[in-house]
């Protein structure tokens, strides 16, 4: 699962992102995505937010919630050559 965090007004433009479960930091960086490895219920469910960061100071997302109610299969469709 990758979460983006899209900034349409920055001035500068953001230099760091900062991303959090459920008010606490999970992830800080230059890149305004994070990606989750093989989500699990009991590591990844709640509240996510953004907050993008420049130096004349910060933006908050809205909060989003990932709610997980089961295993995700992912198909791939394969040609036969």
């Amino acid at each position: 699962m990758t979460l983006t965090c899209h900034v349409t007004a920055a001035n500068p433009a953001a230099s760091e992102y900062r991303f959090y479960l459920n008010h606490t930091i999970r992830n800080t960086s230059n890149s305004n995505k994070v990606t989750i490895i093989d989500v699990q219920r009991s590591k990844h469910y709640g509240e996510y937010m953004c907050v993008a960061h420049n130096n004349v100071g910060d933006g908050q997302s809205d909060a989003v919630v990932l709610d997980i109610n089961g295993k995700c299969l992912i198909f791939r469709d394969y040609q036969t050559l």
